[in-house]
């Protein structure tokens, strides 16, 4: 490919040249200055030789490129991955930098295209949503540990099951809303198995709601629209029993 790294520079003769051919001024030529037409035929070709030339290469490339690829030399791949359509990477310093938006009923830092503005609001408009840093104590906690979860910065956290169950409600209307609007998807909202956990452990009416057995871990998912030609596999997409773990 031609490239073009310094633009081309004309620089025009000076009036106080020492050459006598150039002094035109004392033989009277500025009062009448000649003009000299170029002919046609090299108007044209000082006008598209830089194009003439930029095609030639051009064709040589190419030409050069047919040839080493038929004799096995050069091998052209594509890359067919499917690449996230967005991720927020490792840490909440990461996210913010990368304009991504916490959810807190999900624990996860997620693209902004991913995020439910509608659901994060209803969510996060309550204000008595708890955490903990130990399982199964609800005194393990202050102002200040739940103000860093809500706010993305913790990388656990125990709820009580009642919240667990919360967000299993929302996680739902979530995957919903995004196959209706044609949105594109975490991987966690997306996840099969997650949503059939959820389905299976919303009717366990034999769990103190206030007991903090459920664990949060921070997560950075992926978003992208994976979740419209993902196909089922009965191996790994069966249905559970009821009340699977949790015993």
């Amino acid at each position: 490919m031609l490239s073009l790294s310094q633009p081309f520079k004309y620089t025009s003769l000076s009036r106080a040249s020492d050459n006598s051919d150039d002094a035109f001024e004392e033989e009277g030529f500025a009062d009448k200055p000649m003009r000299m037409t170029p002919s046609p035929r090299r108007s044209f070709l000082r006008r598209h030789a830089a194009k003439l030339a930029v095609g030639v290469l051009l064709l040589l490339t190419l030409a050069a490129i047919a040839a080493l690829t038929r004799a096995g030399h050069l091998t052209i791949r594509w890359n067919t991955s499917r690449l996230p359509f967005n991720q927020c990477g490792s840490t909440p310093a990461e996210a913010r930098a990368r304009g991504c938006r916490f959810e807190m009923h999900n624990f996860a830092w997620v693209p902004a295209a991913c995020y439910d503005e509608e659901l994060g609001a209803e969510w996060d408009s309550h204000m008595d949503w708890t955490f903990s840093r130990t399982a199964n104590d609800s005194s393990d906690t202050d102002a200040a540990f739940v103000a860093a979860c809500r706010a993305g910065e913790v990388r656990e956290a125990w709820v009580p099951w009642y919240q667990h169950m919360a967000h299993c409600s929302l996680i739902m209307k979530k995957y919903m809303r995004s196959v209706m609007f044609d949105r594109p998807m975490d991987n966690w909202t997306a996840d099969w198995h997650h949503g059939q956990h959820c389905n299976n452990m919303m009717p366990r009416y034999d769990v103190d709601p206030w007991f903090f057995n459920s664990l949060l871990h921070l997560k950075f998912p992926t978003c992208d629209y994976s979740w419209r030609d993902a196909k089922a596999d009965p191996k790994t997409h069966g249905v559970m029993p009821t009340w699977h773990g949790h015993q």
